[in-house]
Formats: structure tokens, C-alpha cells, sequence
């Protein structure tokens, strides 16, 4: 059975953020290759839900990348999938949710 899958505000925003700095500053291949990949991702938490690993921050609260330097942090509470927040690896990790 299938998980439904929500997003937290700012999880919707840094997602749009980083679209928008793609679609800026390179091209809209790639930000549409970013979406597709990062989307992909999210699909398959809706089948797997644990498919990522639990973080070492709470242990209910676990990542799967979905890009080289694209973070997807979620939780998992019954038959929801919550997406926390999208993050830049490259950045700093302070404020991950």
C-alpha cells in the first residue's frame, strides 16, 4: 500500500528556491532534470518509506539524497511520509529541519 506523501512549508520552499537558482542560473534542462530526480525520489518513499537512512539528529527522522548535493529529510509517522526540508549538502547543516 502506497504511503501519501506531504510536504512541509518550508520543505516547498527550499525545493522552489532551488529550482528557481537553476532555472537562473543555468538551464531549463537542468532544473527540469533537478525536478524529475528529486521527484523520483519522493515517488519512492511512497512505496518504500524507509528506503533512507535515519540521521543521526532524531532518530526519527530519516535522509535519502536524491541529487549529489541534494538532501530530501523526512519522517515517517503511520501512513503518512512527511518531507521536512530539501537541503544543499554543500551548505552548512545547521537548521536541517
Amino acid at each position: 500500500m502506497a504511503q501519501k506523501v506531504i510536504w512541509t512549508s518550508e520543505a516547498e520552499e527550499n525545493y522552489r528556491s532551488m529550482q528557481d537558482y537553476l532555472l537562473e542560473a543555468w538551464s531549463d534542462e537542468i532544473a527540469e532534470r533537478f525536478a524529475d530526480e528529486v521527484l523520483g525520489k519522493v515517488d519512492t518513499l511512497e512505496t518504500m518509506p524507509f528506503a533512507g537512512k535515519q540521521t543521526g539528529y532524531l532518530s526519527a527522522v530519516r535522509q535519502i539524497l536524491a541529487k549529489p548535493y541534494c538532501m530530501i529529510y523526512y519522517t515517517v509517522v503511520q501512513d503518512l511520509v512527511i518531507i521536512l526540508n530539501l537541503r544543499d549538502t554543500r551548505k552548512d547543516s545547521e537548521g536541517l529541519f
